[in-house]
């Protein structure tokens, strides 16, 4: 017998359906709550999982709390998400994750000069991250699995510098609001690869708040921490785009590439979800997200 099974996430800003092809296995049920699922795939399933999500933000706030960004939509960000995930023993499992970004900020307006009866100069302009992210290749092996309590999971992987990571010349129009006021309109266009391998340790932790035998609130509720250490040890070398623009000259300015060299360093995820198992058939989940940074190298 071969079972398929659809699972659908619901989130607040998207949705993520999940496709499972199943193989018969005498110790997985036809119908496999979501709580009850091991931390890795059941041998020879094979799942692939599709995301979308959408965010806005109305407020960008600075390190000190200050508004600097509050006119209609100050940012807004939008990804696609693949994953596929192969379950080669019932305690061995490999995935591949491949994902696109696109993240738009728009830049408040600056005062750049101004002095005397020289005109006032302002900068403005929009800010974008585009394109797909380094895709990532990763094994994972059930450590310790107790379906009744807890369930302990490592692993590793790499993603691989195949997506663009320069960014492009950047666009500039230049206008005047009147004879005393002149503007300048950036538009900053980035992608999201970093330019070099890095490299990932892994750990995932499930801890069941009930035992899954007792048919209590308590028993369909679960804790899961993932912990992923980065690191990218090799120097990217790419280029930083700078503007030099003449304040009496609406249309007198300069873009100047600068050659870059950067070490993207290592960095730490960690992600914390509870599920809650409302029905057989339907999960509720909340969690949260931070990511730590530990170094971000320019060598001289």
């Amino acid at each position: 017998m071969v079972l398929r099974r659809i699972f659908l996430v619901l989130l607040v800003t998207g949705a993520t359906i999940s496709y499972s092809y199943c193989q018969e296995n005498q110790n997985v049920p036809d119908i496999e709550r979501y709580i009850d699922k091991p931390l890795t795939l059941h041998k020879n399933n094979l799942e692939l999982g599709l995301g979308y999500q959408f965010g806005a933000l109305t407020n960008i706030y600075d390190n000190n709390g200050h508004i600097v960004a509050d006119e209609g939509i100050a940012a807004s960000n939008y990804a696609v998400n693949t994953q596929l995930t192969y379950g080669i023993t019932e305690r061995l499992q490999l995935q591949t994750l491949v994902n696109y970004l696109s993240y738009t900020r728009r830049i408040e307006p600056v005062l750049q000069s101004g002095v005397g009866l020289n005109p006032v100069t302002y900068t403005q302009g929009i800010l974008n991250y585009k394109g797909l992210i380094d895709p990532n290749f990763n094994i994972k092996y059930l450590l310790l699995t107790n379906k009744h309590k807890v369930s302990i999971a490592i692993g590793g992987g790499i993603s691989l510098p195949v997506a663009k990571y320069k960014p492009e010349k950047p666009t500039i129009d230049a206008y005047i609001y009147n004879k005393y006021t002149i503007g300048y309109n950036f538009l900053y266009t980035n992608h999201n690869g970093l330019g070099t391998a890095v490299y990932n340790l892994n750990c995932a932790i499930k801890l069941r708040l009930g035992d899954s035998r007792e048919n209590n609130s308590l028993s369909k509720i679960i804790v899961r921490l993932y912990t992923d250490y980065y690191t990218a040890p090799a120097t990217v070398s790419t280029n930083d785009w700078h503007y030099v623009f003449d304040a009496g000259d609406p249309n007198g300015y300069t873009l100047q590439s600068l050659p870059l060299k950067h070490k993207e360093g290592d960095w730490l995820s960690n992600k914390l979800l509870v599920d809650w198992q409302a029905f057989n058939i339907t999960s509720f989940q909340i969690g949260g997200f931070k990511q730590v940074l530990f170094s971000w190298v320019e060598p001289d």
